[in-house]
Parts: C-alpha cells; sequence; structure tokens
C-alpha cells in the first residue's frame, strides 16, 4: 500500500519560485507505505508554532493524524519515518512520532544542523531517533533509500519494489 497524504498548502514568496517569480500557493504531500512488517511514512509535512514559517509561508495545514486515519492508521503504529531532506515542509511533525526511527542521509543532517536550512527543533528535539546514513541502503523488505542529491545536498529518495509494480518517491 503506498499512499499520498495531503499536508498543507502553503504560500510560496516570490522569491523560491524562479523563473516566474510571483506568489503562489502549492501542495505539500507526504507519503505512506505499508509493507508486511512495517508503516513508513515519507515526510512528515509543516509543523505548528513557528512564527516565521507562519508569516512566511501562511501554511493551511491538514493534521497528519486526520490523513492517517483515511488509512486506519494511528500515530503509534508509524515505525519508521524517511525525511526526503529537512526544509521545513518534510520534516516538520517529526516529533508526533517518538518510538519511530527518522532515516536521513548524513550530508542532509550536518547542513541543516549547521546553517539556517530549517526549523532545527522540528527535526533535532530531545527523544529523537534519526538514524543518519551515508548512501543508498535497504530500510525494510522491498523499501531501499536511493541518495539523490540534487534539491539539497543531502536529499533521498525511495524506492519501493513488490511483485505488482515498483514506485520511486523522490520528494
Amino acid at each position: 500500500l503506498v499512499q499520498r497524504l495531503h499536508m498543507a498548502r502553503v504560500n510560496l514568496p516570490a522569491q523560491y519560485n524562479p523563473p516566474t517569480y510571483t506568489d503562489t500557493r502549492i501542495n505539500v504531500y507526504a507519503y505512506l507505505v505499508v509493507t508486511d512488517s512495517d508503516v513508513i511514512l515519507i515526510d512528515t509535512g509543516v509543523g505548528a508554532g513557528n512564527k516565521i514559517i507562519e508569516d512566511r509561508f501562511a501554511p493551511l495545514l491538514t493534521p497528519i493524524t486526520e490523513e492517517l486515519a483515511r488509512f486506519d492508521i494511528s500515530l503509534p503504529e508509524v515505525s519508521i519515518i524517511v525525511n526526503s531532506h529537512l526544509h521545513f515542509d518534510h520534516c516538520g511533525n517529526n516529533a508526533m512520532f517518538p518510538d519511530a526511527e527518522i532515516y536521513v542521509q548524513e550530508r542532509e543532517l550536518e547542513i541543516a544542523r549547521n546553517t539556517r536550512y530549517t526549523v532545527t527543533n522540528w527535526f533535532d528535539y530531545n527523544g529523537d531517533r534519526i538514524k543518519s546514513i551515508a548512501g543508498d541502503m535497504e530500510i525494510s523488505k522491498g523499501v531501499k533509500l536511493l541518495a539523490s542529491p540534487g534539491h539539497t545536498p543531502g536529499h533521498q529518495s525511495v524506492f519501493l519494489e513488490s511483485t505488482e509494480r515498483n514506485i520511486l518517491v523522490a520528494a
């Protein structure tokens, strides 16, 4: 099972939107992957309570609990989180999953911790269960993380392999 979850709509200020340089609203998604052994969430959307994010991006949030409930999944059932990268709209709800292991590329973690890159406390908090990895890695049967730098230096994609079809979530 792979399902797209609508996490928010955010204003994308013109400065972030070349080549058109006009303000626009965009959707923010996460992906739910249910395997025989794990419930995996690829990204966790935009968090709440950060004035800079709220003023600059004006997020209209969809509660993650509601999106998961559409598939009869509760927060404690999520065992693995994969952050494709650590921009604010991909890691904002990580702390809602205290028992989940969180996979992030080592390079992404280093940059996010040492620059004004994102909302640090949305991914780097007391009790986080971050597993930093370097490169490609299988994290569950048929679920592989692929280093895919470009959008950010430590970006990763998720390759889902099954007998029915293969899916690449590039986020």
